[in-house]
């Protein structure tokens, strides 16, 4: 998204720093936990209202990795506010977090379970219900193509998105 002037929010980093800050090991399994607890303590809202706080005037942002119906609801306040869900099966999944081989990913039965937990099986209401936002956005892209036609997919979204005068945030 950089490349359309837009800069980056990444839900998740807030989940990093207070993993980070807690001493406790970074692994998907514990930023889900940590997820969790924060959304259950300050509301199911809370990484889109820390998202928020870092918004400038002047700058147009990407915010990735909504994770909670209630983290969309609150964006949408946000002017000109656009969502662009990323669906892709769950094998293509699994396939990439292994290829992508970083250091807080769990074997292959652990990322399987995260994924279905990610995806909102058994999840609480501030829990993580990624299959109840995508229900939610403006636009769904299919993620399963090889990641370069995906991206080529993606791009072709944005710049029909940005030809009709709408903007991103």
């Amino acid at each position: 998204m950089v490349n359309f002037g837009y800069q980056p929010i990444v839900l998740s980093d807030f989940v990093r720093e207070e993993t980070i800050a807690r001493g406790i090991q970074c692994s998907r399994k514990n930023f889900c936990k940590i997820g969790n607890e924060l959304r259950q303590k300050y509301g199911s809202d809370y990484m889109a209202q820390r998202a928020i706080k870092n918004i400038q005037q002047g700058f147009r942002y990407a915010i990735d990795g909504i994770r909670n119906p209630a983290e969309l609801v609150t964006l949408r306040l946000l002017p000109k506010f656009i969502s662009i869900g990323i669906y892709a099966d769950e094998n293509v999944l699994m396939e990439r977090i292994t290829r992508r081989c970083r250091q807080d990913d769990q074997g292959v039965t652990e990322k399987r379970e995260l994924l279905y937990e990610e995806r909102g099986r058994n999840q609480p209401a501030h829990g993580l219900r990624v299959d109840d936002c995508l229900k939610m956005c403006d636009y769904i892209i299919d993620g399963n193509p090889p990641l370069e036609e995906f991206k080529l997919i993606f791009v072709n979204l944005i710049r029909k998105i940005l030809s009709e005068k709408l903007t991103i945030l």
